[in-house]
């Protein structure tokens, strides 16, 4: 495998341009994805409120916000998974077709969704599941605070909440170079298991520079969020077409053909 070169600001200017050019079907299709998502998390917030003071009158008010969490969030697997992979197949295939110049629909997208159906519900499951470990984690030292008896819970709580957020980013930086997984199933059809190695070990080849460029396009997708979360709709697709953008770009250059598909700066 030849080596590559990372080049965060050609990739930015080529992701932009090649979204402008055909943004509407990619953004009409997470458009759907997020509303159905917001749709089959309504539930389980009206489930929330009760459950949650069942909880407390069970255990520790800080225990019981974190079991609440893990009940809720297994909970959602039943319904998220399935919707998730199957959109996952039209959103990668979008994003590819767009920051290739190629013509893509809607219908197309939906089109995709079924073939890649398994592997993306193998790899979503995955995913859920380790996400799992810094949840566990996290619950575990919330028990230790509550059985702390300088901790007052306000302490405990903003304890609690501090490791969480440095548990996440470093569970976060772990699972970085595995995400070309997600592209390789939709562009070359490969399995789970083969796409996450194939991502670790090209990914990783420079990691840091990888995963500062991937800092600056979810900087994108978060100033989106501060725009009365409205503007995620349109950031969200064109950061997936900006590291779309690098993918192609990344394995154009390991497997030494010419530059035609992504076109530089």
């Amino acid at each position: 495998m030849n080596d590559y070169e990372v080049k965060i600001q050609s990739w930015l200017g080529e992701g932009w341009r090649r979204f402008l050019a055909n943004w509407a079907p990619l953004t009409i299709f997470n458009g759907i994805y997020t509303l159905l998502s917001i749709v089959l998390s309504i539930p389980a917030v009206v489930v929330s409120i009760p459950l949650l003071a069942f909880l407390n009158m069970q255990m520790d008010p800080l225990i019981a916000q974190h079991a609440l969490r893990f009940i809720i969030t297994v909970g959602l697997w039943i319904p998220v998974i399935p919707m998730a992979a199957f959109f996952m197949g039209g959103l990668f295939t979008g994003a590819l077709a767009i920051a290739r110049g190629e013509e893509i629909t809607v219908g197309k997208m939906f089109a995709a969704g079924p073939k890649t159906f398994m592997s993306y519900a193998a790899v979503t499951l995955l995913s859920c599941l380790l996400s799992l470990i810094p949840l566990l984690f996290n619950t575990m030292v919330a028990v230790v605070l509550s059985k702390m008896a300088l901790a007052s819970p306000l302490v405990a709580t903003i304890i609690s909440g501090a490791f969480r957020i440095l548990l996440s980013i470093g569970f976060m930086l772990i699972l970085l170079p595995f995400m070309f997984t997600y592209f390789l199933i939709a562009d070359k059809g490969m399995g789970v298991f083969d796409g996450l190695k194939l991502s670790f070990t090209t990914f990783c080849k420079h990691y840091f520079m990888n995963s500062a460029y991937l800092i600056v396009v979810t900087l994108i997708s978060f100033a989106g969020f501060l725009a009365c979360c409205v503007g995620v709709l349109f950031t969200s697709p064109l950061v997936l077409v900006m590291i779309t953008v690098m993918y192609l770009e990344i394995f154009r250059q390991t497997s030494g053909e010419p530059s035609s598909e992504v076109v530089e700066a």
